[in-house]
């Protein structure tokens, strides 16, 4: 892979409630988990696929940690584009946001976990501002915003790396700008949404988008008790 593509290789929680954030996703979505307040990391049959950490803020969100062969090339280009970064966290990590002010992070020597239950499966940009947005990510981490074959507008593109699909960009509509925060959602592998659904109502989690089918496949957005949002997703095919 060329050192100038950069990719989402992994997930991160910022919560004010770490504990309780991790039990609800273990139940959920069927997590090990392990550490304490200070970070607990995830995993699936073996494979780490978040890590849940305790946030500087009052607000609890998922960001996107994107890989780079490049931390400083990465860096340069973040900021030359017109991104903040804020710093290296403990981790290693590098912290950075958009334009629009939208979180993400930047890591090195990491590759991304196969999809599947329980995992992240999918990265989606939400936003109100769709042409800044591409610019943004095109100029900043290499994406390159690509129409889908026979889709009607720019309202979703896919963000590729070396021609292959690695997230999407999605144009909020009005009625869900006003629910669905702009920036990196996480969407979690699941194989049947609308029990999962149910159960992460019953965990306290509220739902913002109801289950329905969609050519991504069946999803449903939630908002955790702790205020993060994320969505739900049953692959097509």
């Amino acid at each position: 892979m060329p050192d100038s593509w950069t990719l989402p290789v992994a997930v991160d929680l910022s919560t004010t409630a770490v504990s309780s954030a991790a039990t609800f996703y273990a139940r959920l979505l069927g997590w090990s988990v392990d550490g304490s307040g200070d970070a607990v990391v995830a995993t699936v049959d073996g494979v780490t696929v978040a890590t849940v950490r305790p946030t500087r803020t009052f607000h609890s969100g998922w960001s996107t940690v994107f890989g780079t062969a490049d931390a400083a090339a990465t860096r340069a280009g973040i900021v030359a584009a017109g991104g903040r970064v804020y710093g290296t966290d403990p981790a290693g990590m590098l912290r950075a946001a958009d334009p629009a002010g939208a979180t993400f992070a930047v890591a090195t020597g990491r590759t991304p976990p196969p999809p599947g239950p329980g995992r992240p499966s999918w990265f989606e940009y939400m936003t109100t501002a769709p042409a800044a947005a591409d610019d943004f990510y095109r100029a900043a981490l290499g994406l390159s915003p690509v129409r889908p074959d026979g889709a009607p507008d720019d309202g979703f593109v896919l963000f590729t790396a070396d021609g292959r699909p690695v997230a999407g960009r999605l144009t909020l509509p009005p009625e869900l700008a006003a629910t669905i925060p702009a920036g990196w959602m996480v969407y979690f592998g699941c194989a049947d949404v609308d029990d999962s659904v149910t159960v992460a109502a019953d965990l306290g989690a509220a739902v913002v988008v109801p289950p329905r089918d969609t050519p991504t496949g069946r999803l449903s957005t939630l908002v955790d008790p702790t205020g993060a949002v994320f969505t739900l997703l049953r692959p097509a095919g």
